[in-house]
């Protein structure tokens, strides 16, 4: 009797200690809606349109949503589905090869697409400089004993279209960085960089060039000051290879200015590097399709390899809107398509029904979110992560986010504690009225969530999403 008595109480117990598990999970969840809802109605945000969503992946189950369906322009979170849909295509084992080889007399580029080819950044991380590449092109020619190429330089681009600058951004930004022209044969982020350079007070500037070209024909009209800050800049036209150099100068300073016809840069910033190589160029810069019969004769001599793991880290973290579009692109070529916006639109999308998303709706405009018409619901951009949470890219795109160690996040100082450190991956997003953030979190419990927001109009919504993201941590 006794015995039976007590395996009562203990079944007892067990069910009340299931039953306050129960009641703190549904207290937690309670404590974790109030607190975000009380962040996102206050009263700053009367004009806001919002859209949050959060996903516990390990639980597998939403614990909050704020109008998850409604459709808004998600600024740079629009990368994490471009990025994720690439990763998807091509798999993590993926890798850019641009060619270069010889072809009877002529030296002949195939470019494939790589949007950090030459860039400065990347190349900076493991010491080496923008025009190694270069360099690896003049050895192999020497080791060909080739002093001369009596015949052309080809720059073959046929993976991309030659619709470069994508219609729905601001033509009056085209010189910016951030507008680069997009090519399957890339250099430098397809700019100029030109470092001012103070001189005598009231006399003109001097300037250094990277890469150190004469591409593009500059006007200095930017004059030395001794007090104040620069107010400097370069300005150049949409279809023009000629810019200005404009404004005060007081202190040394880098402005990047995009170039007309990147390929072309490439070609003319090869042409001149081998030249003090000691290497001359008999024939002509070519840039354009070249059908496989031309080419098949093509006797490669040197080959530049690039992970995709690579670039998605530099689309993510760094938000290049270039390697975005790039990718975006890319995901449209193959199976006798030529990669365009247009066909990245609609494999982009065919990826987004494949993995469950809603589309109804939505519209991908660019791959890099600059593009005001891109909409997108924080559901769709959650559901993209939880798919990539679950594949077995998981490791290479989590890890292809900002972080408060690294990329746009370390930049702007969020999530910078110790506390923050392997628990927090990112990826920010703004253009004029529009915030987001989105990506993966972990809690006090250890669990990983999946979340995404998305804020348009009205005033500054950036500390708001990491206080959100901070919520989410504590419960």
């Amino acid at each position: 009797m006794g015995r039976t008595h007590s395996r009562r109480s203990i079944k007892y117990v067990c069910l009340l200690l299931a039953a306050w598990s129960i009641v703190g999970q549904v207290l937690a969840a309670s404590s974790l809606t109030t607190q975000i809802n009380t962040l996102i109605f206050d009263k700053r945000y009367k004009k806001a349109a919002f859209s949050v969503s959060v996903f516990d992946l390990t639980a597998s189950k939403s614990i909050y949503s704020f109008r998850p369906e409604r459709l808004l322009i998600p600024a740079s979170n629009m990368k994490l589905v471009t990025t994720a849909s690439a990763l998807d295509r091509f798999g993590g084992d993926y890798q850019f090869v641009t060619k270069v080889g010889l072809r009877g007399n002529d030296l002949v580029i195939v470019g494939c697409g790589n949007p950090i080819l030459g860039d400065a950044v990347f190349l900076g991380k493991s010491g080496k400089k923008i025009d190694s590449f270069f360099d690896s092109i003049a050895i192999a020619l020497q080791q060909h004993n080739i002093t001369e190429i009596k015949g052309d330089i080809i720059l073959e681009t046929s993976l991309f279209d030659d619709v470069r600058f994508h219609p729905s951004w601001n033509m009056k930004d085209a010189d910016k960085w951030y507008t680069a022209q997009v090519s399957a044969l890339n250099y430098n982020d397809n700019c100029l960089d030109i470092t001012f350079k103070p001189s005598r007070i009231n006399q003109r500037v001097g300037y250094a060039l990277s890469p150190d070209t004469s591409y593009m024909q500059l006007v200095n009209k930017c004059v030395t000051v001794g007090k104040g800050h620069n107010v400097i800049g370069v300005s150049r036209k949409y279809d023009s290879n000629n810019a200005t150099l404009f404004g005060k100068c007081r202190n040394t300073q880098t402005v990047y200015v995009t170039v007309d016809r990147p390929a072309s840069f490439f070609g003319y910033a090869l042409a001149e590097f081998l030249g003090k190589k000691g290497i001359s160029i008999k024939g002509q810069l070519i840039e354009g399709a070249f059908t496989r019969e031309k080419l098949k004769d093509l006797k490669v001599i040197v080959a530049d390899h690039t992970t995709i793991g690579s670039v998605i880290a530099e689309c993510n973290q760094r938000s290049l809107n270039l390697a975005a579009e790039c990718l975006f692109k890319l995901v449209g070529s193959g199976a006798g398509d030529q990669g365009s916006w247009q066909s990245g639109q609609q494999h982009v999308k065919q990826f987004l029904t494949t993995i469950g998303c809603a589309t109804d709706g939505i519209v991908l405009d660019d791959g890099s979110g600059l593009s005001r018409k891109n909409l997108l619901s924080t559901e769709v951009i959650v559901t993209v992560l939880k798919h990539m949470y679950r594949s077995q890219n998981r490791e290479l795109f989590m890890h292809s986010l900002a972080t408060g160690q690294v990329g746009t996040l370390k930049k702007s100082r969020r999530f910078k504690e110790e506390k923050f450190r392997g628990k927090v991956f990112a990826k920010t997003g703004f253009i004029s009225g529009v915030w987001s953030l989105g990506g993966y979190c972990q809690n006090s419990a250890g669990r990983w969530h999946a979340f995404s927001m998305l804020a348009n109009k009205g005033v500054s919504a950036r500390n708001t999403m990491d206080e959100i993201v901070k919520v989410i941590m504590k419960n």
